[in-house]
C-alpha cells in the first residue's frame, strides 16, 4: 500500500507530529530538539509529498513537499498570530494540524502523468558503459562539493566583529579560487552528459555558499532592517504577540518564531539563515520547472539553474521580510511555469508559497 493512502499516511504523519510536539515542549537548547524538529519537518514534507506529487521520483516528492509543508507551516502561523498569539499553545496546534491538513487533497494519477512516470522507466537499464559514465560523473559532483564545504572553511576562517565596509575586505582571496573551480566542475558535469542530472546537487550548493558570505563573516549581523526584525521576533517568541500585529511582516515572524521553537535555538539563527536557505531552494526548483515546462535533457536543465547565480544576490544575503517575499516570488514563478507553458501543473503548490 502506497505512503500517500490514507491509513499510512495517517500513521506515519502521528509519527512525526509526535516528534515535532516532543521537540516543542524540550527546553531552549537540548540536543535532542533540532533531530526531533528535523524528523518533523523532514518527514512531514515527504508526505505532504506523497499526497500531492505521488508520481514524481522520491528525491522531487520530498523536495516539493517539503516546499510545501514549510510554507503551509507560513500561513498557519500567520493566521494562529492574527487570532490569537503565537504563544506555545499556538505553536503547538499549528504543528499538528499542519501534517493533516494534507488527508484533504486527493492523491491522483491522469493519463498525462502516468505516460510521464512510464517514460522515465524506458531507457534506464545499467550498461557498463552508462555506469562508467555515471561513475566520472559522480565523481565531479564530489569534487565540487568537496570545494563547497572547502569555500565554507575559509569563510568560517574570515568571520570578524569589526565595522567593515563589505565582506570581501575580511575573505581571502583564495575563496574566489575554489569557487571559481567549484563553479567549473559543476558546469562541465551538467554540460558532460554523464549523470548530468547530478549537477544540481553542487550548483545549490554553490548557491548556499554565495548567499552564506554575509551571514557567516558579520558574526555580529549585517545591515539595519536585520536588527529591528529579530527584536521584534524575540519579543514574540517571548510574549507570543507584539502590537500593532504587522501584516506586511507576519509571514517571516510567523516561520521564525515556529522553527525557533521546534529546534530550540530561538529566533536568532533562524533569523540569519532563514533567507539564504530560502534562495537555494530555488535552484532546484529551477531545474525541476525547466525539466517539466519544457521537457528539457538534464544537461540542459542543470547548466541553465546555475544562471540563477547570476543574479544580484543582495536580497538574499540577510533576512527580511522583502528578501524572503522575493525568494518565494521566485520559487512561485518556477512552480507555475509548467502550468504556463502548457504542461502538468504543479497543482496547490504555486498558491501555498503565493500566500506564504
Amino acid at each position: 500500500m502506497p505512503l500517500s493512502s490514507l491509513k499510512n499516511y495517517t500513521i506515519f504523519a502521528l509519527f512525526f507530529t509526535a516528534a515535532g510536539l516532543i521537540a516543542l515542549s524540550l527546553p531552549a537548547g537540548n540536543p535532542a530538539a533540532p533531530w526531533l524538529a528535523g524528523a518533523y519537518l523532514a518527514g512531514s514534507g515527504y508526505l505532504a509529498g506523497a499526497r500531492l506529487f505521488a508520481v514524481e521520483p522520491r528525491f522531487w516528492r520530498f523536495y516539493l513537499g517539503f516546499v510545501a509543508f514549510i510554507s503551509t507551516l507560513a500561513v498557519l502561523g500567520s493566521l494562529a498570530y492574527y487570532a490569537y498569539k503565537l504563544d506555545f499553545f499556538a505553536c503547538g496546534a499549528v504543528t499538528l494540524a499542519a501534517p493533516f491538513l494534507f488527508l484533504a487533497v486527493r492523491p491522483a494519477e491522469n493519463t498525462a502523468q502516468a505516460l510521464l512516470k512510464s517514460g522515465r522507466r524506458r531507457g534506464t537499464d545499467l550498461t557498463p558503459g552508462r555506469f562508467a559514465a555515471w561513475l566520472a560523473g559522480a565523481a565531479l559532483a564530489a569534487v565540487s562539493l568537496s570545494l563547497c564545504v572547502y569555500g565554507f572553511r575559509l569563510l568560517t576562517g574570515a568571520v570578524t566583529e569589526e565595522s567593515i565596509r563589505s565582506p570581501w575586505d575580511a575573505v581571502p582571496r583564495m575563496f574566489f579560487i575554489v569557487f571559481f573551480l567549484a563553479f567549473l566542475a559543476a558546469y562541465a558535469l551538467a554540460e558532460s552528459g554523464a549523470a548530468a542530472g547530478l549537477a544540481i546537487l553542487p550548483v545549490t550548493a554553490l548557491a548556499l555558499l554565495a548567499a552564506s558570505v554575509a551571514a557567516i563573516v558579520y558574526a555580529v549581523g549585517y545591515g539595519f532592517d536585520p536588527f529591528i526584525h529579530q527584536a521584534t521576533e524575540a519579543a514574540i517568541a517571548r510574549f507570543g504577540v507584539i502590537t500593532p500585529k504587522p501584516l506586511y511582516y507576519v509571514g517571516q515572524y510567523a516561520l521564525v518564531t515556529l522553527a525557533g521553537r521546534l529546534s530550540g535555538f530561538g529566533p536568532f539563527p533562524v533569523d540569519r539563515w532563514l533567507v539564504p536557505a530560502a534562495f537555494t531552494l530555488a535552484v532546484p526548483c529551477a531545474y525541476w520547472s525547466l525539466r517539466r515546462a519544457f521537457d528539457w535533457p538534464p544537461r540542459l536543465a542543470a547548466a541553465s539553474s546555475a544562471a540563477l547565480l547570476l543574479l544580484p544576490l543582495s536580497p538574499f544575503i540577510a533576512t527580511t521580510p522583502q528578501g524572503l517575499a522575493d525568494a518565494l516570488t521566485l520559487i512561485t514563478v518556477f512552480l507555475a511555469l509548467p502550468a504556463a507553458a502548457g504542461r502538468r501543473s504543479a497543482g496547490l503548490l504555486p498558491y501555498l508559497t503565493a500566500a506564504a
